[in-house]
C-alpha cells in the first residue's frame, strides 16, 4: 500500500505551469504584445489529442485535425507523446481509430511530425530515406501521409514493422534491420503511388487486414470514455488551462509531486515486467494510459511551479530536467523507490505474478487518488485530474483481473486476498461509471 505522502516528501517541492495560449486576444489590455504562433501537422493518419512539447517542455495547443499550435519559439526536437489516430479522417475521436501503441513521432525541424521525420532524426536513416527512397529533404520534412502516397506508404510500412517488433521510437532501428525492411517499403510505395484509392483507405486496409488482431482499434465505449476526458476535441491540457490557479498548501504540493512519482512507477514497473512476461495489457496500460497520466501531472507541476524534490521551497521552481532526470525505475522519494523493487522482483517471478501485481498497484492507487481528491479541496483543476485518474485505475484493475481470469486464475484479482477484491469498483461505459457485479468482498 502507498502510504499518506505527506509522511514521505520530507524534501521540499514547488510546482509552476506556464499556461500557453494559441495567441492574444484582440480585444485584451494586453492585445499590443503580439504572441507568435506556429503550427506543427501531427500525422500517423492525423493524431488527435495528443501531447507535443519541445526541446524546454513546452507544449502545444491541440486545435484540431492533427494540428497543434506552439506560442512562442520553438526549441527542436519536438515530439508527440499518446494521442488517437484519427483513421477515417473525420477529425473526432471515435469507433475504428487507433491508439498509437505507444510510438512516439519526433522532428528536428520543420512544421510536420511523422514517422518519415522520426526516422530523419536519425543521420544514417535519414541519408537511407534520400538515397534508397529517392525521397528528397522538402519531402520528408514538409509531406504527410494524408498529402503524399511515399510519404504514406513508408509512414505504414515502418508503423507495422514497429507493432511487430515493440519499437516505440522508430529513430532507433538499426541500420541492419532498415535493410530488412527496404523492400517491403519500396513495394508498397509502387503498389500505393498506383492504387486509385486514398492514404486513408489504404491505412485503413493495413489496420484491418495486415495488423489484425495486433492492434485493436477502439470500441464506441472506448471513443466515448476518451472523449468524455477532453474538452470539445482538445487535450485534457486545454481543459486545465482553462481553469484558475489555486492557493495551494503545502499538502496539496506534496499531493502532486507523490502522485507524479506514483504514476511514473506504474509505467515504469508495467513496461519493464512486460520486457520479461510481453503482455498487450501491461503493454497497453504503460503506454497508452499510464505514461500519459504522468505527463498530466507534469501539465499540474509545471502550472504550479513545482520542483518535485523541494515542493515546500519557493526558492525552486519546475523545470522539465529535474523530472527527465529520473530514467525509468527511478524516483523522488525513497518509499516509492522501494515499492518499485519489491513489486519488480515479486513480478518477475512468473507470467501471473506480473499480472498479479498489476492489481496491486491499481488497488493501491485508487486508495491513494480517493484521499488526494478529498485534500484537493476546492482546486477543482485538481480534482478533475485525480478523478480521471482514478476512473483510469478501475478501468486498469478490470483489464488486470480479466487477464488473470483469462490464465486461468478464476478469482482474478480477488485470488490475492480481501485487500485487492473489488467487486464494487465501477466499470466505465459510454463514460458513465457503472457498478459492477460479482463475487467476492472489498475492503471498503
Amino acid at each position: 500500500m502507498f502510504s499518506n505522502p505527506s509522511k514521505h516528501l520530507g524534501m521540499p517541492t514547488i510546482i509552476s505551469l506556464a499556461l500557453l495560449t494559441a495567441c492574444t486576444n484582440p480585444n485584451s489590455s494586453s492585445s499590443s504584445l503580439d504572441i507568435s504562433t506556429t503550427d506543427i501537422v501531427a500525422e500517423r493518419g492525423p493524431l488527435l489529442n495528443a501531447v507535443l512539447q519541445d526541446a524546454t517542455g513546452s507544449r502545444a495547443e491541440a486545435i484540431g485535425q492533427g494540428v497543434y499550435r506552439f506560442s512562442g519559439e520553438i526549441q527542436y526536437p519536438i515530439e508527440t507523446t499518446g494521442g488517437i489516430i484519427d483513421l477515417n479522417r473525420n477529425s473526432i475521436i471515435d469507433e475504428g481509430d487507433l491508439k498509437t501503441n505507444g510510438i512516439k513521432l519526433k522532428a528536428n525541424s520543420g512544421k510536420v511530425v511523422t514517422i518519415a521525420t522520426t526516422l530523419a532524426g536519425n543521420e544514417v536513416l535519414k541519408q537511407k530515406l534520400i538515397s534508397d527512397l529517392n525521397l528528397s529533404e522538402d519531402t520528408i520534412f514538409s509531406q504527410t501521409p494524408s498529402s503524399d502516397k511515399a510519404i504514406a506508404a513508408l509512414s505504414d510500412e515502418v508503423f507495422k514493422y514497429c507493432i511487430e517488433n515493440n519499437i516505440t521510437d522508430a529513430a532507433t532501428i538499426a541500420e541492419a534491420q532498415w535493410e530488412t525492411i527496404l523492400i517491403p517499403i519500396q513495394n508498397r510505395i509502387d503498389r500505393y503511388t498506383l492504387s486509385p484509392q486514398p492514404a486513408s483507405e489504404l491505412e485503413q486496409d493495413l489496420v484491418t487486414n495486415e495488423l489484425s488482431g495486433q492492434v485493436l482499434p477502439l470500441l464506441p465505449s472506448d471513443a466515448d470514455y476518451l472523449n468524455g476526458i477532453t474538452s470539445q476535441g482538445t487535450s485534457l491540457d486545454t481543459t486545465l488551462a482553462s481553469l484558475p490557479n489555486y492557493a495551494l498548501d503545502n499538502t496539496q504540493k506534496r499531493s502532486l509531486a507523490y502522485l507524479w512519482n506514483e504514476e511514473k512507477m506504474a509505467k515504469d514497473l508495467y513496461l519493464a515486467l512486460n520486457q520479461i512476461y510481453p503482455s498487450n495489457t501491461l503493454n497497453n496500460i504503460a503506454n497508452n494510459a499510464e505514461s500519459q497520466h504522468q505527463l498530466t501531472m507534469e501539465s499540474l507541476l509545471q502550472k504550479y511551479n513545482i520542483d518535485i524534490e523541494h515542493y515546500d521551497d519557493e526558492n525552486y521552481s519546475y523545470t522539465q530536467s529535474v523530472l527527465d532526470n529520473y530514467a525509468a525505475g527511478n524516483y523522488a522519494l525513497s518509499d516509492i523507490q522501494s515499492l518499485y523493487d519489491s513489486l519488480y522482483a515479486t513480478g518477475i517471478s512468473s507470467a501471473q505474478a506480473s499480472l498479479e501485481v498489476g492489481c496491486q498497484v491499481e488497488v493501491t492507487d485508487i486508495d491513494d487518488l480517493t484521499q488526494q481528491i478529498e485534500i484537493a479541496g476546492d482546486a477543482q483543476d485538481l480534482k478533475m485530474v485525480f478523478e480521471n485518474l482514478r476512473r483510469g485505475s478501475y478501468n486498469h484493475y478490470w483489464a488486470f483481473d480479466n487477464a488473470l481470469k483469462k490464465q486461468g486464475v478464476t478469482d482474478g484479482c480477488c485470488s490475492l486476498g480481501t485487500d485487492f477484491c473489488h467487486p464494487e469498483y465501477p466499470i466505465q461505459k459510454n463514460d458513465q461509471p457503472t457498478i459492477r457485479s460479482g463475487n467476492g468482498k472489498g475492503k471498503h
